[in-house]
């Protein structure tokens, strides 16, 4: 297809967007389902709503040539490549808060923990492990990603993206680390799906550490003072094998003729 000579979005359209996304759409789109009073199956329920019209909207986009087709072509997914992804993910949520936030995330999430007592549910889990993955690779990498890289270089490309992906995320740092680690992913396979399997793997572990928390199988107290103790050896033994992932991914991908 014949490449649209305007390129959508640049930085001031991405941030536009996003902004749309979480702050107009978002409470609009929980209108519908406003008399159900279960929480998490409306922000399930209007998490699919959200991502039916995010999907029409980058249909407009392929329609009008400012989104390429390859966004919605099912490419087959590498096993070990899957793996990497997996273990890099586990690595980057491995690292130490410390290293990671402006303030202390347990803190934050102690004030969380009653709150959330009746949410942790299977609607949740799908809700931010399934769907949430699925919608925010869509825009983060499918659209805002797409149209920044063929605006500016990659690295730029990458880092604009990843720090509007830091910014509406409690961890600032670990959420800007973990899109860098995920728009790589894109750039290099050309593969939503790899991304959305990443992302599904980083919400599912933190679906279930919040699990623990809530139903106290996991004493926050005692998770917090392991972490902070042993806080340089996890974070430069995650780094490491974080590396290690880079290598092996990219030798891969190189192998399948990716970029």
């Amino acid at each position: 297809m014949k490449e649209s000579t305007y390129t959508f979005p640049n930085i001031i359209q991405s941030l536009a967007l996003l902004l749309i996304w979480f702050f107009v759409l978002h409470p609009i789109s929980k209108l519908p389902f406003s008399f159900i009073e279960n929480e998490s199956l409306v922000s399930l329920l209007s998490e699919v709503l959200k991502l039916f019209v995010l999907l029409v909207f980058a249909r407009v986009l392929v329609k009008y040539e400012y989104l390429g087709q390859s966004l919605f072509k099912v490419r087959k997914l590498n096993v070990n490549i899957v793996f990497l992804i997996c273990l890099g993910v586990l690595c980057i949520k491995s690292l130490p808060s410390p290293f990671l936030s402006f303030f202390d995330e347990h803190d934050v999430y102690k004030m969380l923990i009653e709150p959330m007592a009746s949410e942790v549910n299977v609607y949740y889990f799908v809700f931010s492990c399934i769907i949430v993955p699925i919608s925010e690779e869509i825009l983060f990498r499918g659209i805002v990603l797409n149209g920044l890289i063929r605006r500016y270089s990659f690295i730029v490309a990458l880092l604009l993206s990843s720090i509007l992906f830091g910014l509406l995320h409690v961890s600032i740092v670990g959420a800007f680390l973990f899109s860098c680690f995920v728009g790589w992913i894109y750039y290099r396979s050309n593969n939503l799906l790899y991304c959305i399997v990443a992302h599904a793997i980083g919400n599912t572990i933190s679906f279930f550490f919040k699990y623990g928390f809530v139903k106290q199988y996991i004493s926050m107290e005692a998770f917090s003072g392991f972490i902070d103790k042993h806080a340089v050896i996890i974070g430069i033994s995650s780094v490491s094998v974080l590396v290690v992932c880079l290598y092996a991914m990219a030798m891969l991908f190189k192998k399948r003729g990716c970029i």
